[in-house]
């Protein structure tokens, strides 16, 4: 934390630089006169800084059920065509999920839910498809980045997730026309 004098000594400006948690704080106190002035305001932008860090915690420590209910899927219902599919892709994620706030989802539990979707039999008998899979991770990583953009959580989990490979080859067959031409 410091306050450098950048002007003159009959006009000075007062800049501050700092960090909460990784974040990189920095700007101008035009109004400061003194260096004291300064230091005054630079303390008072500082306890913002930390209150706002502060009350993402308190936010995080919503239900994610909840948040993906009040906020992610009225969002989605506006903004998406595909919301219908969000919904279904919902119910699956907020099963795993329950009891769960934001704040405590990481990547573990992600690859958690990633392996037991992809281990999971379909009503059909067969092994979910990876690209189903994926789809869910998607949703999931949307639902993070919007609590994101909402400031209830600093980062989005999903981001150090990977999707699963997909075996998706098309087997091509030349019929005897197209063998010849």
């Amino acid at each position: 934390m410091k306050t450098v004098n950048r002007g003159s000594r009959n006009s000075p400006h007062w800049h501050y630089d700092f960090m909460v948690r990784g974040r990189r704080y920095r700007g101008a106190i035009p109004e400061a006169r003194t260096k004291e002035e300064a230091e005054n305001a630079l303390t008072k932008i500082r306890r913002d800084a930390y209150e706002r860090k502060y009350d993402r915690v308190a936010k995080g420590n919503q239900s994610f059920t909840k948040y993906v209910k009040d906020t992610y899927l009225p969002w989605a219902k506006t903004n998406k065509r595909s919301w219908r599919d969000d919904v279904l892709h919902c119910r699956n994620i907020c099963e795993f999920f329950a009891g769960e706030t934001l704040n405590n989802i990481d990547r573990r539990m992600i690859e958690k839910f990633k392996d037991q979707r992809r281990n999971t039999i379909t009503i059909r008998g067969t092994q979910r498809s990876p690209a189903t899979v994926n789809r869910e991770l998607e949703v999931l990583s949307k639902i993070f980045t919007l609590a994101m953009d909402d400031e209830i959580i600093e980062s989005n989990p999903c981001r150090r997730v990977k999707k699963l490979r997909m075996e998706n080859q098309r087997t091509r067959h030349l019929s005897p026309e197209k063998r010849t031409g």
